[in-house]
């Protein structure tokens, strides 16, 4: 069943947050879900698919957003471990000042090949089943890294 976006509440403020959220292009409709449910929590997302348009420089757009970040979310898969661009976000990311305790890697299903250095992050466990678990972990997170 797929997450349903909620329409802005009162009562709910929108995060200071704004989120890159990587993953590799096969995992997209994961990525879509994910960043929906954080959407819903109040996140601010960011996503290539929904932010670059056609023509533009894919890499520099990246690269920028990248940069505006104040986390990144690394959705962790099996195909994943073999992106270029993966990598690259993950590099930048760990290369960054600004994001030294926002890296949140999110691992789905059984990934074998995730990079050693993400592992001293704490990954979560997204379960899909669970709707609203991951973004309540991830939250906490990017409170713990307030402090």
């Amino acid at each position: 069943m797929e997450p349903q976006k909620k329409p802005p509440s009162k009562t709910r403020r929108k995060s200071r947050y704004k989120i890159f959220i990587s993953y590799s292009y096969k995992d997209k409709q994961l990525a879509d879900k994910l960043a929906l449910e954080l959407e819903n929590s109040g996140l601010s997302i960011w996503r290539a698919e929904e932010n670059i348009y056609p023509g533009e420089n894919w890499s520099l757009e990246i690269r920028k957003a990248l940069y505006r970040a104040d986390a990144i979310v690394i959705l962790i898969t099996q195909n994943s471990a073999g992106s270029k661009w993966a990598y690259n976000e993950l590099g930048y990311a760990l290369s960054s000042s600004r994001l030294k305790d926002r890296v949140i890697p999110v691992v789905y299903g059984r990934t074998v090949n995730m990079p050693w250095i993400l592992k001293k992050f704490e990954p979560i466990q997204y379960d899909s089943m669970k709707e609203g678990e991951t973004s309540k972990q991830i939250i906490r997170k990017l409170r713990k890294s307030e402090k």
